[in-house]
């Protein structure tokens, strides 16, 4: 659409009828005033008995066009001279003629053109750029409905496996902004069927609402009622909204809290010695393993026979919620968390071995948790059903008269922690929603006890690094963890998310690999990742040896950074997820 069809549109829409009524009315007011000082004009000058200096005295009717005339000369400040008052009372008159124009003419007149003409014009040509229409060749992508942290975090892991995506958004203001920032966009009300068939509803793979409950639920009920077969995944802020969601039609409703809670708690209850898995593909399984208390610290990883006893690998470790590849003769030290993979029946023979009597009482635990919040609250009820003791402090009454087991306090005062018997914690899980916080109460807490560990949740990725530095043993990141559990129901058999940062991918071998044994494709020296399973007619052989051969029609399950993915699809190509 030209920039002139969008400002015709506006004038036809209520905002620009209200705009032109407003200004109609600005010119009934002129007409008026100019009216009314011709008339003063007419009977003051006829009191003097002069219309022009030195003139004669004309007949009345000539007196409107005369007063018209210097009505419009002196409001507009011209001022000619030719005609003139003498006396005191048309002096102050002609004053006020001249300054009821500087008001009129000069202030109200183009503040009025700019509010209701040059403003609506402007808009119309930033409106005229953005697309109401997807592109038909769009295919199998991902509609996005709101560009907040999520989104952005999610559209950089998209691009990475060259999934396309277009946002559908309601709000012409946001979608001009993301159409200077290069993204594609289409513009619609939520709740017109037109809007998501522009946005190619037809084609799509999913929908992705992450707005709040009322928004999404009403973007999931529309978008369902255009296509019955898409996958919509909706982000769900408070309980009371999942089973609405559900109902609007929402194949997977988001509950990021409980997701982050879990995240936390699984590292606490896992039991000190077992192994915990923290993800799984078919029947491959990653698990994570603390060495404390174990007969592992000490040795080498050649050392620990781990392979050749109970099956499971070795693939590296984490510090500070990061991944590190380690070789056979990586020392393993107290402080070592193990990451391992193995099936299920291989991680209970490692658990019977070094937790004989069964996974410690998980009453030996002390955690405080710090922030009540929807992370907060959702981390208690995880703590609680587990029988794990906790205390969590905040400093909104409110949330301390719903939580059980929290108090009153503020985090930043070690009065308040000690009330929180913080020399009994065995862990502190910071969960507020402000990072600078959050950095600050890492950085406290790690002062007062180096011994204990600290999660700490991240509102924004980039703050991540921030927090690891602060003292915090685990990281996870709330943008993260979203864009990584939607990309999760996107790609299910191709794409699992272990960590932050960390993932398990599937491939289609590679060509130039075929025939080549794993050690012989260097994918761990050359990208970075790691060879975990390997798939061949729908069969799953995990923990492969180093002679086992990369078959043609095989499938490799690698486990590696975003880093280390993005290498290997630069390197072999986009056949993955």
């Amino acid at each position: 659409m030209s920039t002139l069809k969008y400002f015709l549109a506006h004038l036809r829409s209520q905002e620009g009828r209200q705009s032109l009524k407003i200004f109609r009315n600005f010119f009934l007011v002129l007409t008026a005033i100019l009216a009314v000082h011709t008339a003063l004009f007419i009977f003051i000058m006829g009191r003097e008995q002069i219309l022009l200096p030195g003139g004669q005295n004309q007949d009345l009717p000539n007196h409107v066009l005369t007063g018209i005339y210097w009505v419009l000369i002196t409001m507009s400040t011209v001022g000619y001279g030719d005609i003139t008052f003498e006396t005191h009372l048309g002096q102050f008159f002609s004053l006020a003629v001249m300054m009821s124009g500087v008001i009129y003419l000069f202030i109200l007149l183009p503040f009025s053109f700019m509010e209701f003409f040059y403003k609506p014009l402007a808009k119309a040509q930033s409106e005229s750029r953005v697309p109401r229409k997807a592109p038909a060749s769009i295919d199998n992508h991902v509609i996005l409905t709101c560009y907040d942290s999520i989104a952005r975090r999610l559209t950089m892991r998209l691009r990475e496996f060259d999934y396309q995506f277009v946002f559908l958004l309601n709000d012409i203001d946001e979608a001009v902004n993301l159409v200077d920032l290069g993204l594609p966009v289409v513009y619609g009300p939520f709740d017109e069927r037109e809007s998501y068939l522009n946005a190619g509803i037809g084609r799509a793979a999913m929908l992705v609402a992450t707005s709040n409950d009322v928004t999404n639920t009403n973007i999931a009920f529309s978008a369902r009622s255009v296509r019955e077969d898409l996958v919509i995944v909706s982000l769900s802020s408070h309980p009371s909204s999942d089973d609405v969601l559900e109902l609007a039609g929402s194949n997977h409703v988001l509950k990021l809290a409980k997701i982050m809670a879990e995240f936390f708690v699984t590292r606490i209850a896992g039991g000190e010695r077992n192994a915990h898995v923290i993800g799984q593909f078919q029947q491959l399984q990653i698990a994570e393993a603390r060495a404390r208390r174990t007969s592992l610290v000490g040795k080498t990883i050649k050392e620990t026979n781990l392979r050749r006893d109970y099956g499971v690998t070795f693939l590296g470790t984490l510090e500070h919620g990061d991944f590190k590849f380690a070789d056979l003769e990586t020392e393993i030290h107290d402080t070592t968390t193990l990451v391992l993979a193995g099936t299920r029946s291989q991680f209970s023979a490692y658990n019977r071995h070094f937790n004989p009597e069964g996974a410690e009482s998980s009453k030996s635990e002390k955690v405080i948790i710090i922030g009540g919040g929807r992370v907060g609250r959702a981390t208690a009820e995880a703590l609680a059903r587990k029988e794990i003791p906790y205390t969590l402090i905040d400093n909104d009454e409110e949330n301390v008269r719903t939580i059980p087991g929290a108090i009153f306090g503020n985090a930043a005062e070690k009065e308040d922690l000690d009330r929180a018997e913080l020399d009994k914690a065995t862990t502190i899980i910071i969960t507020t929603h402000d990072d600078e916080l959050n950095v600050f109460l890492t950085i406290y807490c790690r002062k007062l006890r180096e011994d204990v560990e600290i999660f700490s949740r991240a509102r924004l990725d980039r703050n991540l690094d921030s927090l690891k530095k602060a003292g915090a043993n685990f990281v996870i990141s709330f943008d993260a963890t979203g864009a990584s559990s939607i990309l999760n129901h996107l790609c299910p058999n191709n794409l699992i998310t272990i960590t932050e940062g960390l993932d398990l991918f599937r491939y289609p071998t590679p060509e130039p690999l075929i025939g080549k044994t794993v050690l012989e494709s260097r994918i761990r020296p050359d990208m970075g990742c790691i060879i975990v399973a390997l798939i061949q007619d729908g069969a799953m052989k995990v923990n492969p040896g180093a002679e086992d051969l990369l078959a043609e029609h095989s499938d490799l399950v690698l486990m590696g950074s975003i880093e280390a993915e993005r290498k290997f699809i630069e390197t072999y190509g986009n056949g993955g997820p």
